[in-house]
């Protein structure tokens, strides 16, 4: 009885973790318009996508923000992770672990 309910609590986190990851991903494509930048002027030749791509990876500032967001991302599972782990067995409350989690995410 408490597997299926954990499993669609999982099922029910997971959708809506994807939903949302889905609708900002809609909204950066739809939302976002590319603008003339006011640095190249018409007579200069502009830097290919390729260049600016790995112009961009190689900034500091964005390595050190891509680094924390993925950093804080895993630090939130793994600590999701060990409260599944501390309700389920240490505190016996694995019944209503399903709702600890909805609330959590």
């Amino acid at each position: 009885m408490h597997s299926s309910r954990q499993r669609k609590a999982f099922l029910t986190s997971s959708l809506v973790m994807g939903s949302v990851f889905f609708l900002c991903s809609l909204v950066l494509f739809f939302g976002v318009k590319e603008q003339r930048a006011p640095l190249v002027s018409e007579d200069r030749q502009r830097p290919s996508c390729l260049s600016s791509l790995k112009k961009m990876i190689r900034h500091a500032p964005y390595q050190r923000l891509l680094l924390g967001s993925v950093f804080s991302v895993l630090a939130f599972q793994m600590s999701l992770g060990n409260f599944a782990l501390f309700c389920s067995h240490a505190a016996g409350q694995g019944g209503h672990f399903q709702l600890l989690l909805l609330v959590l995410l």
